[in-house]
């Protein structure tokens, strides 16, 4: 989920490439480390877990949430991809 605030954010523009169509399961990287060390600690590593947020979004829908909750408005920029 840090990718948002870390990596695409630019100043007061939100930087987004391409056109997403495959929704993403975000997690804060706190809340997955969480994650992580309860089922170490319930579990043992023999295990396979699958650990990500409550619900999918596209990065475009992703990015409107964050900006709807963002303490400063932004603007979107979006770069188009060629293949």
């Amino acid at each position: 989920m840090e990718t948002l605030d870390k990596q695409m954010l630019q100043g007061n523009k939100l930087m987004l490439t391409g056109k997403s169509v495959v929704p993403m399961w975000f997690i804060a990287a706190e809340d997955y480390a969480k994650q992580v060390a309860k089922a170490l600690e319930t579990a043992g590593s023999s295990r396979e877990y699958v650990i990500q947020g409550l619900e999918s979004f596209t990065a475009d829908e992703a990015a409107a949430v964050f900006k709807k909750n963002y303490k400063t408005p932004l603007k979107t920029m979006k770069a188009p991809l060629a293949w």
